[in-house]
């Protein structure tokens, strides 16, 4: 099953913001805040906003209301309020920047593993919005079903937090075997003798955490035969970042916020329609944010 982003969709409100959202990213205001809060006089980070002037152009890219962009994301930059004299000695624990790694296993300065994290995280959301008002004019259900008959992969995996188990009417598997494998193991997790993909679709609690597997035409249970969510309104994380991720920090167990690396990339699922129409605006976009970009089959 193939999906195209439809005329109708490009002409939208919500897919025009889209595009223009990613022409100009949020990240490069908030690098230049940062410079300039740890630079200047400033007390805190409201104070260097009232200060910044409304329109400012960088990297050939016009931000008209600059100041109002960067107030979307200015409460995620408040770590760096800590590592000033005249700082606060605590900041919220939601904001402290853990411990990261580079390439090579060694950790990064606590500023640059600072700058890391609250880059991961501004890009979070701001592709969770983008995200959306592409992927709604599109009407595309790829990310909601498993992988064609004749397809390469047998199973379309969809990671879930253990809050989300609940939305999904369909059978979950947690056992002492399901915890101690993971999806991508070979030999396969094996279920009543079969391989975990060839059995029905369910949810499974790996090592790593929770996930649902949809296997070769699968449907997502509360995909309506209309083709819309059932639980749109409550869908999983996941469901509201389809199908460009930001992965400038990955967390190599996630369960927890532990063994953090460094990878400063940005993965664009190309089974995509607007991803495949956008490919252009997406790879400047990973360039103005100084971000590597990777284009890559969910399913095949």
């Amino acid at each position: 099953m193939s999906f195209t982003v439809p005329s109708a969709a490009k002409g939208s409100h919500e897919w025009r913001a889209g595009v223009k959202a990613l022409g100009s990213p949020a990240w490069p205001l908030c690098n230049l805040a940062i410079m300039l809060f740890m630079a200047g006089p400033y007390r805190d980070l409201n104070e260097l906003l009232k200060d910044l002037p409304d329109e400012i152009e960088m990297e050939s890219v016009c931000y008209p209301s600059a100041r109002a962009l960067l107030s979307r994301y200015i409460d995620l930059l408040t770590p760096f309020e800590s590592y000033k004299p005249e700082g606060p000695v605590d900041i919220h624990p939601g904001n402290v920047p853990p411990e990261v790694e580079d390439s090579e296993g060694n950790p990064l300065d606590p500023m640059e593993a600072a700058r890391a994290w609250i880059k991961q995280k501004v890009l979070e959301r701001e592709l969770e919005r983008i995200n959306s008002l592409l992927c709604g004019p599109c009407q595309c259900i790829l990310c909601c079903i498993g992988p064609e008959v004749d397809a390469r992969q047998f199973f379309f995996e969809i990671p879930l937090s253990p809050a989300e188990v609940p939305l999904f009417d369909i059978p979950v598997r947690s056992t002492k075997q399901t915890r101690a494998s993971s999806p991508e193991d070979e030999p396969p997790l094996r279920i009543h003798g079969t391989p975990f993909y060839l059995s029905q679709p369910a949810i499974y609690e790996w090592q790593k955490g929770w996930s649902m597997i949809l296997t070769r035409e699968a449907r997502c249970p509360n995909l309506t035969q209309q083709g819309s969510c059932a639980i749109y309104g409550d869908r999983p994380l996941t469901c509201r970042r389809p199908q460009v991720f930001p992965f400038i920090v990955e967390c190599r167990n996630d369960k927890n916020l532990t063994n953090l690396s460094f990878r400063d990339t940005i993965l664009a699922v190309w089974d995509c329609p607007y991803v495949r129409t956008l490919k252009a605006e997406i790879i400047k976009y990973a360039h103005l944010c100084e971000a590597d970009i990777i284009f890559r089959e969910n399913k095949a």
